[in-house]
């Protein structure tokens, strides 16, 4: 679970019990009250922003080093260029949805429900 602070820091751990007015992550008690932000981390996303940044830096280095074995000009081709910058390009706006921002407010407050069997 990754969260952040009243005081604007991001924290980062293992959820590992819930109370009343708190919980426990990785061993350090946080208040509810104390959480601003609730992150949730979208993987997917992650992860095709990495592949398109990777293909992007692949792409080109594969293109430049053909150019270097057959001596051919211009090093880099002028269709080349194009491509990797839109898959980096890409990768690079994917990147600022890598989290789910659920905020903490006075309409949303975080509550404690319980729903052990009586």
């Amino acid at each position: 679970m990754t969260y952040v602070h009243q005081n604007g820091i991001w924290f980062s751990g293992y959820l590992e019990s819930i109370l009343d007015s708190s919980i426990i992550l990785s061993g350090e008690e946080v208040l509810l009250s104390d959480i601003k932000t609730i992150l949730h981390h979208r993987r997917g996303i992650q992860f095709l922003s990495n592949l398109s940044l990777t293909g992007a830096v692949f792409y080109v280095g594969l293109d430049l080093t053909n150019a270097l074995l057959s001596r051919s000009k211009p090093l880099i081709g002028s269709e080349v260029l194009p491509i990797g910058a839109a898959l980096a390009g890409s990768g690079l706006i994917l990147r600022s949805f890598r989290y789910n921002r659920r905020k903490v407010s006075d309409k949303r407050k975080l509550k404690v429900l319980d729903t052990s069997p009586k």
